[in-house]
Formats: structure tokens, sequence, C-alpha cells
């Protein structure tokens, strides 16, 4: 899941599941040196609203993305931008694609 992030100093990005910290040690996930997050076997009860961090000592900010997963083969991601009360929320729709 993206989570492109930039500043002076260099944020550090941290990832969250229902507001709850992402184990990193866990194997099932990986914190991309680009700030992103792989999840490895992808299944539907890893459905839910993750939360991307990126904080440095000049303050804090954090992108909420929602993760639907549908089926267990091959998948596609489709990214869905929203605003609401000047808020933006990205929406990541997984698929099964039909082989």
């Amino acid at each position: 899941m993206p989570c492109n992030v930039s500043g002076n100093p260099k944020p550090t990005v941290s990832w969250f599941l229902y507001d709850l910290p992402i184990d990193v040690s866990d194997p099932k996930y990986l914190i991309l040196p680009s700030g992103n997050l792989r999840i490895f076997g992808v299944t539907p009860s890893d459905s839910g609203v993750y939360s991307c961090m990126a904080s440095n000592p000049l303050g804090v900010a954090r992108r909420p993305v929602e993760l639907s997963v549908q089926g267990k083969s091959r998948l596609m991601f489709e990214e869905q931008f929203c605003s609401d009360n000047q808020k933006t929320r990205t929406q990541l729709k997984v698929k099964q694609i039909k082989s």
C-alpha cells in the first residue's frame, strides 16, 4: 500500500491497523524503504482501515487507507481518493482477477 512521504529531516514511517501499530516483526508485513507497506499472503481477513504515519521533529502527518480484500487468488488494487471536511482519505480495493 502506498505511503509516499518526504520532509527535512527525513520522516520516520509507521503503519497502523485500526489505530493499533502494525507489528513489524511479523513476517506478514514489510515496510519498504519508500514507506509503502507490503502485506504477504493477503486474505479477506486483512481487510480494514490502515494508516500511514510520517513523523519528524517538526510534526506528524497521518493518512488512512481502507483495504478491502475479496477472494484470494490473483489480486488487483484500485486506489480511490475522496475528501471529507478537509481530510483526504484513500480507499484501496483489492479484487480477485479471473484467470
